[in-house]
């Protein structure tokens, strides 16, 4: 992933890095999630309030995805962690289906 710019940022007093891709996609990787947002005062919304859902419907873009190798922070509050986990569960199902379509 090519990335353009980089800034530090505080969440929760621990500094994380922010970087902006080439289509102007804000992202850190935090609190065992990619917090991603299409504008930086957007994704910093994102993180202070420990909610990636933040303006999901407001087409602050893509609330970002789980990684491979981290638990969600507890800091984030239970429910908005139950929500991560079953947009995950959603996204999963979705690429399933995509990759059970047969092509003719």
């Amino acid at each position: 992933m090519e990335r353009d710019d980089t800034r530090d940022y505080r969440v929760e007093g621990e500094q994380v890095n922010v970087w902006m891709e080439t289509h102007y996609l804000y992202f850190t990787d935090w609190g065992g999630w990619r917090w991603m947002a299409d504008t930086q005062d957007r994704l910093s919304r994102r993180l202070l309030d420990l909610s990636p859902f933040v303006g999901l419907d407001s087409g602050w873009g893509d609330p970002g995805h789980r990684l491979d190798d981290g638990e969600l922070d507890e800091r984030i509050s239970e429910h908005t962690r139950e929500m991560m986990v079953k947009y995950m569960d959603v996204c999963d199902e979705f690429e399933r289906a995509k990759r059970s379509v047969v092509r003719i």
